[in-house]
């Protein structure tokens, strides 16, 4: 499955069919007899009065309106593209927070998987993958969040158990207990800066849904901090 993608002549076999007016899902390949579901999430969102709210995305949006209104686009070739890394000013905890993640992760898996069965009605006897594209940052598990809060300073080192984010229970109970073939979960941006140097997480992690067998594990929601302090 993951050669049929990572491999550039295997994934030519697959039909980009993620427009608006294309049946779901966003891709498939008959050649594999696979198809693929594509979704993003964050750990900035949170619900306000039934409302969704994302600050980086809002603040995004703001500054491609600027650049769009002071003509700087006509000067780039068609083909640029760009990536905006903004900063809205908020604190980490208001920024990038385990419980909106965990949140965000359920809500956005929960939604595509109401229309699984319109995929397998599309393309019968096809296996399904969920690509999912995590956007969150690295969390840790400290003993005392509140002490955490008030004693950290630039250059202070931070006792905490790292997060394996794709052992999670929270997370995973939201992929297992749906009817999907395989996972494959993106997450490059989890960085973590110790006093060892940086430990790496994994960029990438595959799943045959179907047949996992590790032990997921639990992390306290209250004890979780996000490495980017």
């Amino acid at each position: 499955m993951f050669e049929s993608i990572y491999i550039k002549d295997n994934w030519k076999k697959w039909n980009d069919n993620s427009s608006e007016s294309d049946p779901p899902p966003d891709f498939y390949s008959d050649e594999f007899e696979m198809m693929m579901e594509v979704m993003r999430v964050d750990d900035h969102s949170f619900k306000k009065k039934g409302n969704l709210i994302n600050p980086t995305y809002a603040k995004e949006s703001k500054v491609c309106r600027e650049i769009e209104n002071s003509g700087i686009l006509d000067c780039l070739p068609n083909e640029a593209a760009l990536l905006f890394n903004v900063d809205t000013k908020l604190p980490t905890d208001k920024d990038h927070n385990y419980k909106f993640y965990t949140n965000s992760f359920a809500r956005i898996v929960k939604k595509h998987s109401e229309h699984i069965e319109m995929y397998r009605n599309n393309h019968k006897n096809y296996r399904l993958i969920f690509f999912i594209f995590d956007e969150s940052s690295a969390y840790f598990e400290v003993p005392n969040k509140e002490t955490m809060k008030i004693n950290r300073n630039v250059g202070t080192t931070i006792q905490g158990k790292a997060h394996f984010y794709f052992l999670d229970s929270t997370l995973l109970e939201n992929i297992l207990k749906y009817d999907i073939d395989y996972v494959i979960w993106y997450a490059p941006f989890k960085l973590v800066n110790t006093n060892n140097g940086v430990f790496d997480l994994p960029k990438a992690v595959i799943y045959d849904v179907k047949h996992f067998n590790l032990k997921p594990i639990i992390y306290k929601d209250d004890q979780m901090m996000s490495t980017e302090l």
